[in-house]
């Protein structure tokens, strides 16, 4: 799962952009969600009497979302991925000297 994550999400974001949307994407949701995580399961396991039928149909309910969220997002075939080139009004950089 991890390794095509990665080029999915460089994808979806212009070069501009794509290091901060790789990482507000991914990683805010991921601190915020999974942190609790595990309190949330415990809860819904004892709200369940100690049966894990709670905790598998919001897990299941989870799953469609991302299910419908990855059908959702766009097709990136085609699209141009080429790094950021620079403006014409920016001025050029120097260039290292090898000593």
């Amino acid at each position: 799962m991890f390794g095509a994550q990665a080029a999915f999400y460089a994808e979806l974001f212009p070069a501009a952009y794509r290091f901060s949307g790789f990482a507000l994407g991914r990683e805010v949701p991921g601190a915020l969600l999974a942190g609790p995580a595990p309190v949330i399961a415990v809860g819904l396991v004892s709200v369940g009497g100690g049966s894990p039928v709670l905790l598998a149909l919001t897990m299941t309910g989870v799953a469609l979302a991302d299910l419908v969220a990855v059908a959702a997002l766009p097709e990136t075939r085609g699209r141009d991925l080429t790094p950021i080139t620079p403006r014409q009004s920016d001025p050029p950089r120097p260039r290292a000297t090898s000593a």
